[in-house]
């Protein structure tokens, strides 16, 4: 997904809207990540409320170049801009 999905500049509009980050469940450092959000499918895509720590999307297997994929993603709460 990181060489042909992230890259597309189709998810360009969706840039200020997520924080990207690729987690290499191998490391024994993000064990604590993986108690929280179990992977069970390489890849896995989450989409997590950051106020509320909890997984709003969940999306196991490759995704494609399609730039609704995300749209499934509520919107911020009001009054907030994911800078926080």
């Amino acid at each position: 997904m990181r060489a042909y999905v992230f890259t597309d500049a189709a998810l360009a509009r969706h840039a200020g809207r997520f924080v990207w980050l690729e987690l290499n469940t191998d490391v024994p450092g993000n064990a604590q990540f993986l108690e929280k959000y179990p992977v069970e499918n390489w890849p896995t895509l989450f989409i997590i409320d950051p106020r509320e720590e909890k997984a709003l999307v969940r999306f196991a297997g490759s995704a494609t170049h399609d730039p609704h994929c995300l749209d499934v993603a509520p919107a911020p709460a009001s009054g907030t801009n994911g800078d926080d």
